[in-house]
C-alpha cells in the first residue's frame, strides 16, 4: 500500500515539474505586445520606428518618428512603432 501511494505522489510531482518547465519555456519576451495606445505613450517614453520584418542577424533599421498635429506618434510605411527598452543606466538594450 505504501509503495502504491509513494509512486502516485512521485508521478504527481513529476507531472507538476514537467508542466512548470513547459510553462517557463513557453513564456517569452518576444510575445506581441499590445500597441493599441503606443502612439500616445510615445509622448512620454522613448520609442522608435523599426522595420516590420525582423532579421535573424543584426538590428532592424530605424527611422525618425513622425508627429501628427494632435501629438500622436506615427511611422512611415513599412515601419512599426515600438518602445525602446532601457537598462538601469538609461542605455538601449
Amino acid at each position: 500500500m505504501y509503495l502504491i501511494r509513494n509512486s502516485t505522489l512521485t508521478r504527481y510531482a513529476e507531472t507538476s515539474l514537467i508542466l512548470l518547465a513547459i510553462t517557463a519555456c513557453g513564456s517569452s519576451k518576444n510575445i506581441e505586445r499590445h500597441t493599441e495606445n503606443l502612439h500616445l505613450a510615445c509622448q512620454t517614453v522613448i520609442c522608435e520606428c523599426r522595420v516590420k520584418n525582423k532579421t535573424v542577424f543584426g538590428d532592424r533599421k530605424t527611422t525618425d518618428i513622425l508627429w501628427r498635429m494632435n501629438g500622436d506618434a506615427v511611422c512611415p510605411t513599412g515601419y512599426v512603432l515600438e518602445r525602446v527598452e532601457l537598462d538601469f543606466l538609461g542605455r538601449k538594450k
